[in-house]
């Protein structure tokens, strides 16, 4: 019996499929490869200056000519894809993500000198009021990277000591506040046991303790950390 389930399994896994995981992993290499190396990627001169494309951008290119040589060259079933859970949570969390951005992009850009300001006046009277400050901005942009761009040129403008920076660093990881970003929205819907969820109050949800611990613990840890060795 064994060997039969063995063999059935084989038969199931065309060509095709196998080919597909391949270009797949290929494309994965090399969105790492490039990452690695910017002169790799494409570049060009703007206003004077050598810009080269951004590796979220590199990203997106590499990832839909994989697909779109997946679909035409091996001829996978559309139908097939559409249906399936893994496409339905990526396409749920992408226009979730992507709405989200958008919003606090505009929220954030558009109250930069306001949040500057206000920013300096608290950090300056209660400098680990900076790592407070940075959760709620990460919260509201659901990304670490532009919470970082945000909020440590302030606080090195402010000449805060590197320890308290470095602590209140820690802090950039709350995207998991509001369950709304790529991850969380992944995780609940690759969850089929249903454990993994929002609660009746939004803010209670799955990822709210574990994730209010670890931003807890590693705040502190590397605020001790960075004063003993800096």
């Amino acid at each position: 019996m064994k060997n039969q389930k063995r063999r059935l399994r084989k038969k199931e896994t065309s060509k095709g499929a196998k080919a597909s995981v391949v270009l797949f992993l290929v494309g994965v290499l090399a969105i790492v490869i490039m990452g690695m190396f910017t002169q790799l990627r494409p570049s060009w001169v703007l206003n004077g200056e050598v810009t080269s494309l951004s590796i979220p951008h590199t990203i997106e290119i590499i990832m839909l000519v994989c697909a779109t040589m997946i679909i035409i060259v091996w001829r996978s079933a559309i139908e097939t894809i559409l249906n399936g859970p893994i496409f339905r949570a990526g396409a749920l969390a992408m226009v979730c993500a992507f709405g989200l951005a958008w919003m606090s992009s505009t929220f954030i850009n558009g109250q930069t000198a306001f949040i500057q300001d206000h920013v300096a006046t608290i950090v300056n009277s209660h400098p680990w009021m900076l790592a407070v400050i940075m959760f709620i901005v990460a919260a509201l942009t659901t990304s670490q990277g532009a919470t970082t761009l945000i909020m440590i040129p302030i606080a090195i403008a402010l000449d805060l000591p590197a320890y308290i920076i470095i602590g209140a660093w820690m802090a950039v990881n709350a995207n998991f506040f509001l369950p709304v970003s790529a991850q969380c929205l992944a995780a609940i819907s690759f969850d089929t046991a249903g454990t993994t969820k929002i609660g009746k109050y939004v803010l209670n949800h799955s990822f709210m303790i574990p994730g209010m611990i670890n931003i807890i613990v590693s705040v502190i840890l590397a605020t001790l950390i960075g004063s003993v060795l800096i």
